[in-house]
């Protein structure tokens, strides 16, 4: 069996202006195609597992929001993976994304 350990996902509509900036200078620095990063959702991540040959994949969750104001509030993040893991229970694993900086309030989210 092969995991791929760490991903994250997102879809472009969902992403704050600053990760978008971050992404689209990574892929100029790197003259990567951008829209392969800009097209994160679930059904092409599991494309892209069959075409490798990943039998899962681990959905690492973000919270950003103490640096970047997106879209998502982390808690929101973390229902969007959730539903992710529901519509593809056999290839998806998730970790919620929580900064331990944010206290009670990220033992609460776990």
């Amino acid at each position: 069996m092969i995991i791929d350990a760490h991903c994250h996902i997102w879809e472009e509509e969902l992403m704050s202006d600053q990760l978008r900036k971050i992404i689209v200078d990574i892929c100029a620095q790197y003259d990567f195609d951008i829209s392969q990063l800009l097209d994160g959702t679930g059904e092409r991540l599991i494309q892209e597992m069959d075409e490798a040959g990943i039998d899962k994949t681990v959905i690492v969750g973000l919270d950003y929001g103490f640096l970047f104001r997106g879209k998502l509030l982390y808690k929101e993040y973390n229902d969007y993976v959730a539903n992710l893991l529901d519509e593809y229970p056999d290839r998806l694993i998730g970790l919620a994304g929580i900064d331990p900086a944010r206290g009670k309030e990220a033992i609460q989210e776990l």
